[in-house]
């Protein structure tokens, strides 16, 4: 009953003028026969009219109840396929953890970093890793490998990485853009790579970095947008190479990748 005292309350005007109506028409029937006699109804006649009227508004409360039942009975669908949709949703859900790090510069070849664990709120998940370096770093090329951990593919995952200038490719072969991986399977990894020009970056305060924000974006089979916030950063000081990434929590949208790089 709690319902349809709402749906009444909804539709209250309405339902007003149709229960007046009657008590108005059987007034000016007794207006006419009584004030301005006018009329002569005997009592047969005025007990048929009552009738109507009280038929009238047994008609009316009957197609009132069956409208809020109608009414009910949509809400109720359109709540049932929310949840449906929810269930879909998390059944079909892919999800990114950081599998590893790969690092390479000068003489060093391709090194898997030994990742470390560190607290933070803002993130899932961060790594970080220190190496030292005995020597001058121009060019260091960083991979970020990520894996879908779920049982669900993801669908145009869009990242914010060193793609190939081919505007230019004599000023620089790499620059940073946006770069969409149509399909990554369950189970299957991603990566990210980014080419950092250390000897184009002046330090600041005895350190040289680059650090990349920004959004990673991707859909399940459904269409459903996903995304997580991203953090890269590579520092050099005192002779040491320290590397951290960070991945945020998975939220159910679509952002726009925002991508920020430090220093600009």
């Amino acid at each position: 009953m709690k319902y349809f005292f709402d749906f009444i309350k909804r539709t209250w005007l309405l339902f007003l003028l149709l229960f007046i109506a009657p008590v108005i028409v059987v007034a000016l029937f007794a207006i006419k026969e009584y004030v301005f006699h006018s009329i002569d109804l005997s009592a047969g006649e005025w007990v048929n009219l009552m009738g109507c009227v009280f038929s009238y508004w047994g008609t009316i409360l009957l197609g009132t109840l069956a409208f809020w039942q109608n009414d009910r009975i949509m809400q109720l669908e359109e709540r049932n396929a929310e949840i449906q949709e929810t269930e879909l949703k998390m059944k079909y859900t892919p999800d990114f953890i950081i599998d590893s790090i790969l690092l390479s510069f000068g003489n060093l070849e391709e090194k898997e970093l030994k990742l470390e664990s560190i607290p933070c709120s803002e993130y899932k998940e961060t790594y970080q890793d220190e190496i030292d370096i005995n020597e001058e770093v121009s060019l260091l090329a960083l991979h970020i490998v990520l894996k879908n951990s779920s049982n669900a593919s993801a669908h145009n995952v869009e990242a914010y990485e060193s793609i190939l200038n081919k505007k230019n490719l004599t000023s620089s072969l790499f620059v940073m853009g946006s770069s969409i991986h149509k399909l990554i399977e369950k189970q299957s990894n991603i990566i990210l790579s980014y080419y950092i020009h250390f000897d184009k970056i002046q330090q600041q305060n005895g350190v040289k970095f680059a650090e990349y924000n920004f959004n990673l974006n991707y859909e399940n089979i459904h269409h459903h947008y996903f995304y997580n916030h991203m953090n890269i950063f590579a520092g050099i000081a005192d002779n040491k190479l320290s590397i951290q990434a960070s991945i945020g929590e998975q939220h159910n949208e679509k952002k726009d990748l925002e991508p920020q790089k430090f220093p600009i």
